[in-house]
């Protein structure tokens, strides 16, 4: 992408607002966010991370400024781009998934960023929920491989709803990098089920979540969970694009049945290496 050229993506936030987000090029390696006009460019690093509890969304803070839903914006990290200021306004575009805001880097032709860098966790971390039930545990854990120039992403999901059915799938990355073009097209995950009737009436103010969710009854219990878990592997690699802002994380990831919290807790209490 050459210098100066600036890719946006326009609709309503998950309020129903008008909303925007805006990439451009930068010759520094690495993504950073511009959180108001003539700023200084921040790296995207786990310092500025917040967890937001009402929606249930990791978002960037700086003072007074945020950015909001920053998994579906950081997931294309791991597409190998680089060299992107993000900016915008603080609730950006609502799709319930990457793909919209891939799309519009895809068609720039951004570069990426040739032979990755990386680093690694000095030691495992995990992350529990607290007040789990029996058979019922809720962990992310982070990981280093044992030969540190294993220079890759492994992921491990286990996605497990009732009344919907569990599933457990490897990834690894970049060997897997293909199936990021089927988890960007997955929406969010609509459970419990009481959320598809409130969602309904909120589309008639104009909030976009009805059209932004993966509904189970709308699929097979196979296929509703297999899209759970895709779009899952999105919130991951969201999440742990903040290891870094020009570095891709090597290690190994555990989700058992975990989120967006279980994801920064266990990134705020890592310590990292180059490798």
């Amino acid at each position: 992408m050459a210098q100066g050229t600036e890719v946006k993506v326009v609709g309503k936030d998950y309020r129903g607002l008008r909303a925007e987000i805006r990439f451009s090029a930068t010759e520094r390696d690495g993504w950073f966010w511009r959180p108001f006009p003539r700023g200084p460019l921040l790296p995207i690093e786990i310092g500025l991370a917040r967890y937001y509890p009402p929606f249930g969304f990791i978002y960037l803070r700086h003072g007074w400024y945020s950015l909001a839903v920053y998994e579906h914006v950081g997931a294309p990290v791991f597409t190998g781009l680089t060299g992107i200021i993000v900016e915008g306004t603080a609730h950006p575009p609502y799709h319930g998934r990457a793909l919209e805001l891939w799309e519009a880097l895809n068609r720039e032709a951004l570069e990426h960023g040739g032979d990755a860098r990386w680093c690694r966790p000095v030691e495992a971390v995990e992350w529990r929920y607290p007040n789990e039930g029996r058979g019922r545990e809720r962990y992310t854990r982070f990981e280093p491989h044992t030969d540190i120039d294993n220079h890759s992403l492994d992921v491990e999901i286990l996605s497990d709803y009732p009344g919907i059915g569990a599933l457990t799938k490897h990834f690894s990355f970049p060997a897997d990098s293909a199936v990021l073009n089927r988890s960007f097209r997955v929406h969010a995950q609509g459970f419990p089920k009481w959320k598809r009737p409130v969602a309904r009436i909120a589309s008639y103010l104009g909030w976009p979540h009805f059209n932004c969710v993966t509904w189970p009854s709308d699929y097979s219990g196979e296929e509703a969970i297999e899209r759970f878990v895709l779009h899952r592997l999105t919130d991951v690699l969201g999440a742990f694009s903040l290891v870094s802002h020009n570095r891709l994380p090597a290690g190994r990831i555990t989700s058992i049945r975990s989120g967006h919290l279980g994801d920064l807790e266990v990134l705020r209490r890592a310590r990292f290496a180059p490798c």
